[in-house]
């Protein structure tokens, strides 16, 4: 399966934001979907990542649409785990669920990862992404701990080593 890849434009905003409330309805962000609020904060920090390269609180990430026969399949961002540290988190990966199961999001976190080998890489769970939490760790990651929120945390380290999250 070959997918294309490109850098999320404007025009892919409205998409993704509509994907991440979907999926925090079904608890997959810390962001609750029935606060407007947190909507709002939600948008305007895709809408930062996708026109400025970075979050609202500066730390750079990289918006990431993959396409299969000219369908939008899959959303990534990859961000910095802290300012400076490089792009090294899967911050956000989202497969609409008309795509799930049809191993979309294996050939996606293949692609990922074959760009940052020479990387640490983490990720955080919600814990209702029990999917994606296997998913990972069948990939090479390794979890970690659990954060002060109830995400686990996962590391596909380029050393083999098991550094603490930062």
């Amino acid at each position: 399966m070959k997918l294309h890849t490109y850098r999320a434009d404007l025009s892919d905003l409205a998409p993704i934001c509509s994907e991440i409330i979907i999926a925090a309805e079904h608890g997959h962000f810390c962001l609750n979907p029935l606060q407007s609020n947190a909507i709002q904060w939600s948008h305007r920090n895709i809408y930062s990542v996708i026109e400025y390269g970075h979050f609202e609180n500066g730390l750079s990430a990289i918006p990431i649409v993959f396409e299969f026969k000219n369908q939008p399949i899959g959303y990534v961002i990859m961000s910095e785990v802290a300012p400076g540290s490089g792009g090294n988190e899967i911050h956000i990966f989202i497969v609409p669920r008309a795509y799930q199961n049809q191993g979309y999001g294996t050939h996606m976190l293949t692609n990922i990862m074959k760009e940052r080998k020479t990387v640490d890489v983490y990720a955080r769970c919600a814990p209702a992404s029990e999917q994606m939490f296997y998913m990972l760790q069948k990939r090479g990651f390794k979890y970690i701990e659990d954060n002060e929120e109830g995400f686990r945390i996962l590391l596909r380290s380029k050393d083999k080593k098991k550094p603490r999250y930062k």
